[in-house]
């Protein structure tokens, strides 16, 4: 069973990039403070993630990330 991650940011927006591993798609997001962003199924498997940084300083931000992973 695939992980599934549970990402709450508070406080500056960021930007969220996700690239697909195989045909280099890329998909944007902000993500600003409240934003619950939740990852499951296959998203680890053929989806890479980050949050790129920026080149001037931005306001503060916590990231909270939540995982649920099966061991069987």
């Amino acid at each position: 069973m695939a992980p599934s991650i549970a990402s709450l940011t508070l406080g500056d927006t960021r930007r969220f990039v996700l690239r697909h591993l195989h045909s280099g798609e890329k998909r944007e997001f902000a993500l600003n403070s409240g934003s619950l962003l939740i990852m499951a199924g296959k998203t680890q498997t053929y989806w890479q993630h980050s949050v790129p940084k920026t080149a001037k300083v931005r306001g503060p931000r916590i990231n909270l990330t939540y995982r649920h992973i099966n061991f069987q």
